[in-house]
């Protein structure tokens, strides 16, 4: 029913998408954590 908004749409990500995400993420808590060694 809700098929447009479902929890557990993540598991159906391709490798490539997690691992898109994953490094999102890990940047963003890098960035978070150590932002003065921010080499961009």
């Amino acid at each position: 029913r809700h098929a447009f908004f479902d929890p557990a749409a993540h598991l159906s990500l391709s490798d490539v998408e997690k691992n898109q995400c994953e490094k999102y993420v890990k940047n963003l808590i890098y960035d978070d954590v150590y932002p003065q060694k921010r080499s961009t």
